[in-house]
């Protein structure tokens, strides 16, 4: 009798036990991802107080016609005011100074003056003969910030080495890059056409580029610095940046006429803060919902324009049976992306085929590299693809040449520019 009753009751307290675990794994959500917008947005402070600088200037021989020895130029004034301005940007900065061309070479702050008016500093064949940019950026870093004074001329056999060099010294170690455009005057020969070309003679108001590299709040110190000088046009910025927003605010409402989705509360308390958290119920039986979002997007300043052909979606799910999250691409469908004034809208179909339980979807915005970023106007403005154009004071292949390098940071990064999570229970 006693057996019988121990028996009995081990088995009423098994059923007991079984059947909160299993209203606790019913009401059990999936595992929280990483709700916060600094996934997202650019939000670290920058050091003002100390960082190391390096100053590279080009002397390769399509760089002598910037020196002018009779009067002050663009060129000049910055030569002159690189060192100062980083030092009002960075309150200890250690700054050297190199040339380059087919290699680097350590110089004094005296020679690197000089080079504004001293066309000797350009003459010579063993190093200004040509330009071997892959050793002159191997030492870029985030911790640091290396500043390349050039022409940025290249021919379309180069474009493709300098391209590889900036994505493997830099873009794959994180590594993000600034473009400044000067116009200054130029007196000289432009070369580095390609085989058999001789240099273009061109007397006019030509292209130098300060080329920059590090961390993306240094990159904007720095920016915001030679803003401030009268001969820098302040529309003529660009960064690459592996965070391009600054900002973003997610509504994701169901569809009026969608009767198998219905909004739900969200799940816990400390969620609203996020504001990118969206929770729905659905019936087990159903399958489908429409859901419409709308999204406001802060860019970062000087960051390449994009439009909806620019932006694709990566979704990821978790259940509270598993830990991880898989792709889940075919279960949030994003239809009629539009693009305008930095908000968009878009309608989005969720589809699940689960039965009764709680699921969760991280649903991101990235850059697709396989649409290239459009270059802003003073770019598309100052390059040129024919030797006419090189006559006229343009740059050769300009537009290319930061394309590429665009792509290739696309790519390598994926940035992304924003995100929203839906968590869906089904009963």
């Amino acid at each position: 009798m006693m057996h019988s009753f121990f028996k009995s009751f081990r088995l009423l307290l098994f059923v007991a036990v079984f059947s909160v675990g299993c209203d606790q794994k019913k009401d059990k959500y999936p595992n929280e991802w990483n709700f916060d917008k600094s996934e997202i947005t650019n939000n670290k402070t920058a050091n003002t107080d100390k960082i190391n600088v390096d100053v590279y200037l080009d002397v390769t021989g399509s760089m002598e016609g910037f020196s002018v020895p009779a009067q002050p130029s663009n060129f000049g004034k910055l030569l002159d005011d690189i060192e100062s301005t980083c030092q009002n940007t960075w309150k200890l900065s250690d700054i050297k100074f190199y040339k380059y061309g087919s290699r680097v070479d350590t110089i004094q702050r005296s020679e690197f003056i000089s080079a504004k008016s001293d066309r000797n500093v350009y003459k010579g064949n063993d190093i200004n003969n040509k330009t071997d940019f892959t050793n002159a950026i191997q030492n870029t870093d985030t911790k640091r910030v290396s500043i390349f004074i050039t022409d940025l001329f290249y021919n379309n056999n180069d474009i493709n080495s300098v391209v590889a060099a900036i994505k493997e010294q830099s873009v794959k170690n994180g590594v993000e890059v600034g473009v400044v455009g000067i116009s200054s005057d130029y007196d000289g020969c432009v070369g580095d056409l390609g085989a058999g070309v001789p240099c273009i003679p061109v007397k006019a108001s030509r292209q130098i580029f300060a080329l920059v590299f590090g961390d993306q709040t240094n990159i904007s110190l720095l920016f915001k610095s030679l803003n401030k000088k009268s001969y820098i046009n302040p529309n003529q910025f660009l960064v690459l940046a592996n965070k391009p927003t600054t900002n973003f605010d997610v509504n994701l409402v169901k569809d009026r006429k969608s009767k198998a989705i219905n909004k739900g509360s969200l799940g816990k308390k400390d969620w609203e803060k996020y504001g990118t958290i969206y929770n729905f119920t659905m019936k087990d039986r159903e399958k489908e919902g429409l859901l419409h979002l709308d999204l406001t997007l802060q860019p970062e300043k000087d960051t390449p324009v994009f439009t909806e052909k620019n932006i694709k979606t990566l979704v990821f799910k978790r259940t509270s049976e598993t830990a991880d999250s898989i792709a889940a691409d075919n279960e949030v469908k994003i239809d009629n992306l539009k693009w305008s004034a930095n908000k968009l809208t878009a309608d989005v179909q969720l589809i699940n085929n689960d039965p009764e339980g709680k699921y969760s979807y991280a649903v991101y915005f990235t850059l697709d590299n396989t649409v290239p970023l459009a270059m802003p106007r003073w770019i598309k403005d100052m390059s040129t693809d024919n030797h006419s154009g090189v006559k006229e004071g343009k740059t050769l292949n300009l537009e290319k040449l930061l394309t590429d390098v665009s792509t290739s940071h696309v790519t390598v990064r994926q940035p992304k520019i924003a995100k929203f999570y839906i968590y869906l229970e089904k009963k």
